[in-house]
Protein backbone atom coordinates (compact mmCIF):
# COMPACT_ATOMS: atom_id res chain seq x y z
CA UNK A 1 0.00 0.00 0.00
CA UNK A 2 1.09 3.32 -1.14
CA UNK A 3 1.18 6.78 1.32
CA UNK A 4 0.88 9.87 0.45
CA UNK A 5 4.57 11.39 2.59
CA UNK A 6 5.22 14.99 1.26
CA UNK A 7 2.09 16.54 0.08
CA UNK A 8 -0.29 18.13 2.58
CA UNK A 9 -2.85 19.45 -0.24
CA UNK A 10 -4.42 15.31 -0.18
CA UNK A 11 -4.70 12.98 1.94
CA UNK A 12 -2.91 10.08 2.51
CA UNK A 13 -5.30 7.82 3.08
CA UNK A 14 -8.86 6.92 0.62
CA UNK A 15 -10.85 5.82 3.52
CA UNK A 16 -10.29 6.63 6.95
CA UNK A 17 -12.73 5.77 9.98
CA UNK A 18 -12.40 6.37 13.90
CA UNK A 19 -12.01 2.89 15.41
CA UNK A 20 -14.59 1.62 17.88
CA UNK A 21 -12.24 -1.72 18.68
CA UNK A 22 -8.72 0.33 19.47
CA UNK A 23 -8.39 3.36 22.13
CA UNK A 24 -5.53 5.62 22.37
CA UNK A 25 -4.99 7.12 25.78
CA UNK A 26 -3.69 10.49 24.12
CA UNK A 27 -4.87 9.76 20.73
CA UNK A 28 -7.16 8.80 18.16
CA UNK A 29 -6.57 5.84 16.66
CA UNK A 30 -8.40 5.20 12.96
CA UNK A 31 -8.96 1.98 11.38
CA UNK A 32 -8.17 1.90 7.04
CA UNK A 33 -10.89 -0.43 6.24
CA UNK A 34 -8.75 -2.14 3.44
CA UNK A 35 -5.73 -2.89 5.62
CA UNK A 36 -6.98 -4.50 8.70
CA UNK A 37 -3.46 -4.94 9.83
CA UNK A 38 -2.97 -1.36 10.12
CA UNK A 39 -3.98 1.21 12.70
CA UNK A 40 -3.14 5.02 12.14
CA UNK A 41 -2.83 7.88 14.71
CA UNK A 42 -3.04 11.02 14.21
CA UNK A 43 -0.83 13.98 15.84
CA UNK A 44 -1.34 17.18 17.40
CA UNK A 45 -2.74 19.21 14.80
CA UNK A 46 -1.12 23.12 14.65
CA UNK A 47 -2.48 25.40 12.34
CA UNK A 48 0.50 27.19 12.38
CA UNK A 49 2.65 24.70 11.15
CA UNK A 50 4.15 25.08 7.54
CA UNK A 51 4.67 22.57 5.24
CA UNK A 52 8.14 22.77 5.42
CA UNK A 53 7.90 22.69 9.39
CA UNK A 54 5.51 19.39 8.78
CA UNK A 55 8.94 17.99 6.73
CA UNK A 56 11.31 18.71 8.93
CA UNK A 57 8.81 17.06 12.21
CA UNK A 58 8.79 14.00 9.63
CA UNK A 59 12.34 13.81 9.49
CA UNK A 60 13.34 13.98 12.68
CA UNK A 61 10.52 11.33 13.47
CA UNK A 62 11.85 8.73 10.80
CA UNK A 63 15.72 9.58 12.45
CA UNK A 64 14.16 9.00 16.19
CA UNK A 65 12.31 5.74 14.94
CA UNK A 66 15.75 4.31 13.37
CA UNK A 67 18.26 4.95 16.30
CA UNK A 68 14.86 3.35 18.53
CA UNK A 69 14.82 0.30 16.58
CA UNK A 70 18.82 -0.09 17.66
CA UNK A 71 17.81 0.38 21.45
CA UNK A 72 15.08 -1.97 21.00
CA UNK A 73 16.86 -4.57 19.37
CA UNK A 74 19.76 -4.53 22.18
CA UNK A 75 16.81 -5.20 24.53
CA UNK A 76 15.59 -8.44 23.06
CA UNK A 77 12.53 -6.68 21.43
CA UNK A 78 10.82 -6.38 18.77
CA UNK A 79 9.45 -3.01 17.16
CA UNK A 80 5.81 -3.10 15.22
CA UNK A 81 6.74 -1.91 11.75
CA UNK A 82 5.66 2.25 11.58
CA UNK A 83 5.36 4.62 8.63
CA UNK A 84 4.87 8.32 9.03
CA UNK A 85 3.36 10.14 6.68
CA UNK A 86 2.23 13.95 6.10
CA UNK A 87 -1.85 14.63 5.10
CA UNK A 88 -4.89 16.13 6.38
CA UNK A 89 -7.02 16.38 9.58
CA UNK A 90 -10.24 14.65 8.67
CA UNK A 91 -11.99 16.70 10.74
CA UNK A 92 -10.37 20.26 10.71
CA UNK A 93 -8.39 19.79 7.48
CA UNK A 94 -5.26 21.34 8.67
CA UNK A 95 -2.03 19.56 7.79
CA UNK A 96 -0.80 17.13 10.37
CA UNK A 97 1.57 14.22 10.50
CA UNK A 98 -0.12 10.38 10.80
CA UNK A 99 1.67 7.41 12.18
CA UNK A 100 0.62 3.78 10.56
CA UNK A 101 1.65 0.89 12.91
CA UNK A 102 1.12 -2.53 11.50
CA UNK A 103 -1.50 -3.99 14.43
CA UNK A 104 0.08 -6.44 17.07
CA UNK A 105 -3.36 -8.78 17.52
CA UNK A 106 -2.67 -9.16 21.75
CA UNK A 107 -2.67 -7.44 25.01
CA UNK A 108 -0.32 -4.71 26.38
CA UNK A 109 1.12 -5.77 29.44
CA UNK A 110 -1.29 -3.48 31.71
CA UNK A 111 -4.38 -5.61 30.58
CA UNK A 112 -2.13 -9.43 31.16
CA UNK A 113 -2.96 -10.70 34.50
CA UNK A 114 -1.60 -14.20 33.75
CA UNK A 115 1.89 -15.49 31.98
CA UNK A 116 2.49 -18.68 29.60
CA UNK A 117 6.26 -19.92 30.03
CA UNK A 118 7.44 -18.92 26.67
CA UNK A 119 6.04 -15.08 27.85
CA UNK A 120 8.16 -15.17 30.65
CA UNK A 121 11.74 -16.30 28.99
CA UNK A 122 11.27 -13.27 26.95
CA UNK A 123 10.38 -11.19 30.15
CA UNK A 124 13.93 -12.48 31.06
CA UNK A 125 15.42 -12.09 28.06
CA UNK A 126 13.96 -8.65 27.77
CA UNK A 127 15.13 -7.67 31.34
CA UNK A 128 18.24 -8.65 31.09
CA UNK A 129 19.46 -7.17 28.16
CA UNK A 130 18.13 -3.93 29.14
CA UNK A 131 19.87 -3.84 32.23
CA UNK A 132 22.76 -4.59 30.20
CA UNK A 133 22.21 -2.00 27.65
CA UNK A 134 21.58 1.07 30.99
CA UNK A 135 24.98 -0.52 31.32
CA UNK A 136 26.47 0.16 28.71
CA UNK A 137 25.52 3.25 27.90
CA UNK A 138 26.27 4.43 31.15
CA UNK A 139 30.16 3.85 30.66
CA UNK A 140 30.60 3.97 27.15
CA UNK A 141 27.64 6.79 25.86
CA UNK A 142 24.76 5.86 23.74
CA UNK A 143 21.08 5.78 23.55
CA UNK A 144 18.18 4.54 25.69
CA UNK A 145 14.48 4.40 25.77
CA UNK A 146 13.82 6.41 28.81
CA UNK A 147 10.01 6.87 29.02
CA UNK A 148 8.49 2.66 29.00
CA UNK A 149 5.77 2.17 30.18
CA UNK A 150 3.74 -1.27 30.55
CA UNK A 151 1.43 0.00 28.40
CA UNK A 152 3.77 0.46 25.04
CA UNK A 153 4.70 -3.57 25.06
CA UNK A 154 2.22 -5.85 23.60
CA UNK A 155 2.37 -9.54 23.42
CA UNK A 156 0.68 -10.76 20.51
CA UNK A 157 1.37 -11.92 16.97
CA UNK A 158 2.21 -9.32 14.04
CA UNK A 159 0.45 -9.69 10.84
CA UNK A 160 1.42 -13.11 8.77
CA UNK A 161 3.21 -13.97 12.06
CA UNK A 162 1.77 -17.39 13.71
CA UNK A 163 4.05 -17.02 17.25
CA UNK A 164 3.45 -14.73 19.81
CA UNK A 165 6.20 -12.19 21.19
CA UNK A 166 6.75 -8.96 22.98
CA UNK A 167 6.31 -6.38 20.63
CA UNK A 168 6.66 -2.10 21.57
CA UNK A 169 4.00 -0.12 19.88
CA UNK A 170 5.48 3.42 20.78
CA UNK A 171 4.76 5.27 17.86
CA UNK A 172 6.60 8.70 19.38
CA UNK A 173 9.12 7.13 21.01
CA UNK A 174 11.48 9.15 23.72
CA UNK A 175 15.04 8.75 23.84
CA UNK A 176 17.81 10.00 25.58
CA UNK A 177 21.65 10.20 24.23
CA UNK A 178 24.01 10.08 26.92
CA UNK A 179 27.21 11.71 26.41
CA UNK A 180 30.23 9.49 27.15
CA UNK A 181 31.88 13.33 27.96
CA UNK A 182 28.80 13.72 30.52
CA UNK A 183 30.10 14.47 34.30
CA UNK A 184 30.10 11.32 36.13
CA UNK A 185 27.12 12.92 38.47
CA UNK A 186 24.93 13.27 35.42
CA UNK A 187 25.31 10.25 33.82
CA UNK A 188 24.84 8.37 37.58
CA UNK A 189 21.53 10.45 38.45
CA UNK A 190 19.98 9.18 34.71
CA UNK A 191 21.25 5.64 35.10
CA UNK A 192 19.88 5.36 38.79
CA UNK A 193 16.70 6.60 37.17
CA UNK A 194 15.84 4.59 34.34
CA UNK A 195 17.09 1.15 36.56
CA UNK A 196 14.90 2.11 39.46
CA UNK A 197 12.12 1.87 36.79
CA UNK A 198 13.08 -0.70 35.40
CA UNK A 199 12.95 -2.74 38.44
CA UNK A 200 9.42 -1.04 39.14
CA UNK A 201 8.20 -2.75 36.23
CA UNK A 202 9.55 -6.15 37.09
CA UNK A 203 8.45 -6.15 40.19
CA UNK A 204 4.55 -5.45 39.17
CA UNK A 205 5.30 -8.03 36.14
CA UNK A 206 6.24 -10.85 38.84
CA UNK A 207 3.38 -9.95 41.18
CA UNK A 208 0.81 -10.40 38.83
Amino acid sequence: MKFNTTKTDISPFSDLRKSEKMKGKNSILYDLPDCPDLIVRKSFVNPFLTEETHEEALRVLINKTKAFREVAQKCSLRVAKTWYVIGHDPVSKQPCLFAITERINGKNLDELFSFDESILKEFDEMFASIFLNLWKVYHDGGYVWSDFKKGQIVYGTAPNEQEKHLYLVDVDPVIELWGKEWALEQRELSFRKLMKRTEEMMSELIVC
